[in-house]
């Protein structure tokens, strides 16, 4: 039975010699893609995305990869509910 890796997140200017080696930036998603199987979406909680975004996302992904997008940060933890 094949285990499960996540990982949070794919554009670490930190992974770039060490996890990326020669790989270039833009085929970094691609590249975790091909070597976990879910990925958390940071960027969502710092900024609205393009659905265009989105899109390319899943075209740079198997079918079906799974991403767990974050809530954006004025929902989760700025904005009060009144009751």
């Amino acid at each position: 039975m094949a285990g499960k890796a996540y990982t949070s997140g794919w554009n670490y200017k930190s992974w770039r010699n060490g996890f990326y080696g020669d790989t270039p930036r833009k085929r970094w998603l691609r590249f975790c893609a091909a070597r976990f199987t879910g990925i958390e979406v940071n960027g969502t909680f710092y900024r609205l995305q393009e659905k265009s975004t989105f899109k390319k996302w899943r075209d740079e992904t198997p079918t079906g990869f799974p991403f767990a997008i974050k809530g954006h940060h004025y929902v989760t933890h700025n904005k009060s509910c009144s009751t």
